[in-house]
């Protein structure tokens, strides 16, 4: 119950600290999504760092493309040229 209650002290906080830094127009839809990106859940947390070290593991056995290359291949795919 505590746990609970600190989370929504903390909410309270940062809806206030959106409100006080010119974030007026912020709908309660968009502060709570802006709260749960801020705060992902311990599951997502370690979903996103496992995909993060098989992308490291990856790059390093020279698996995936360089960027360089991801670039023209795009840019040749979707018919955008350089600036």
């Amino acid at each position: 119950m505590a746990e609970a209650v600190n989370e929504l002290a903390d909410f309270y906080r940062f809806v206030g600290n959106q409100l006080g830094s010119g974030g007026v127009d912020i709908s309660p839809e968009e502060a709570l999504a802006q709260w749960r990106s801020a705060r992902p859940l311990p599951e997502e947390l370690r979903e996103s760092v496992a995909a993060i070290e098989r992308a490291l593991k990856q790059a390093k056995e020279g698996q995936g493309v360089s960027l360089e290359d991801f670039d023209h291949r795009f840019r040749q795919r979707h018919n955008i040229r350089r600036v």
